[in-house]
């Protein structure tokens, strides 16, 4: 059986048709569906708010910690350490870890981080001699535990990293759990 030319052209675009709903069921089923789910809250500054944790390794063990995150204060300063002007970013925080698991340690370290001039800034835990800050902090909370303390980012300011630039900043904490990123936007 032979097909007239105008048969193909609407078997043809009875084809491409096809095509097209198939790519956007695949497209919607990939994106509906990501690897990793992220979810955000907004806190403001000084509020208090329980942030989920997981142990390392262990998907969905874990325990909560009660957070609370100050108003950011910044400076521009000469580091010793890094031989230079600094932008100091520095963030008050109160942190409680509320789990009843006594393996359940949790890190205050590395879970602050500062957005300014394109880049995402980790504080280090650090006793800053200078100003006598930090120097009773606890990095690691065991259950029940209470840390007060600072997160202090230092960027150096260079012609990448100018202070107008770091002037425009964001404070947000991650914490992974049940196998999704939870983030928190402080404000």
């Amino acid at each position: 059986m032979k097909l007239s030319a105008m048969d193909r052209k609407h078997f043809l675009q009875g084809i491409i048709f096809i095509i097209i709903v198939l790519s956007i069921i695949n497209y919607k089923l990939i994106n509906e569906n990501p690897a990793i789910k992220i979810s955000e809250q907004n806190v403001k500054f000084n509020d208090s708010k329980e942030i989920n944790y997981e142990t390392e390794g262990h998907i969905g063990a874990g325990g909560a910690c009660i957070c609370t995150i100050g108003h950011p204060i910044t400076e521009v300063r000469y580091s010793n350490t890094f031989k230079s002007k600094v932008f100091r970013y520095i963030i008050p925080f109160r942190a409680k870890n509320m789990s009843n698991n006594d393996s359940s340690e949790i890190d205050v370290d590395n879970t602050i981080v500062v957005i300014s001039a394109g880049n995402v800034w980790y504080s280090l835990p650090r006793y800053d001699e200078e100003n006598n800050m930090n120097k009773n902090t606890k990095w690691k909370l065991k259950p029940g535990e209470v840390s007060r303390g600072y997160a202090i980012v230092d960027v150096v300011i260079n012609d990448i990293y100018k202070i107008q630039d770091l002037k425009k900043f964001t404070v947000h904490s991650v914490a992974k759990y049940k196998g999704k990123i939870e983030r928190y936007n402080f404000y």
